[in-house]
């Protein structure tokens, strides 16, 4: 994936017809209201190598 598409995935659009990436955007989102901004979806890609999708959310411990 090319530099360009790899940082239009997850940064946020300022218009609907910017809509590449949506599902991971939207996740992405949602993971850090809900969690706080050190969670979410990080995505690393070389080109021609392949591309890694890290997703970090807290552990949830019952009764902790």
């Amino acid at each position: 994936m090319t530099p360009e598409k790899l940082d239009n995935i997850l940064r946020p659009k300022e218009s609907e017809s910017e809509s590449h990436g949506f599902g991971l955007r939207s996740v992405n989102e949602m993971i850090k209201l809900y969690f706080g901004d050190q969670y979410g979806i990080n995505v690393k890609s070389v080109i021609g190598t392949g591309t890694e999708v890290t997703i970090t959310i807290p552990i949830y411990l019952e009764g902790k």
